[in-house]
């Protein structure tokens, strides 16, 4: 799974997620999807909606997937977080 972290220009931490089919960052939750390979445990796979799971699934064959959306509210909720809003922070670069 793509999720990462990049500096602005004034020093703010910005996460973002990335395909991992075609490598291009993911701006568009309802247009993205995780996908893995079972019902076992296994890594996620952050991938746009339309050629790149499609490609992804031609190749891995059939898998399992739920929208980003989902994604995130199953993560929050797993972590206890409790009506999360987004907030600007300083981050601290390496």
């Amino acid at each position: 799974m793509s999720l990462s972290l990049t500096y602005n220009g004034m020093g703010e931490c910005c996460p973002h997620l990335t395909c991992d089919w075609c490598n291009s960052a993911i701006t568009n939750a309802r247009g993205a999807l995780v996908a893995w390979p079972s019902a076992e445990t296994q890594p996620l796979v952050m991938l746009h909606k339309g050629p790149c799971d499609l490609q992804y699934e031609s190749q891995h064959g059939h898998h399992s997937w739920m929208g980003i959306e989902s994604l995130l509210s199953f993560v929050s909720h797993n972590a206890g977080v409790r009506n999360a809003q987004p907030r600007r922070r300083k981050g601290r670069q390496p």
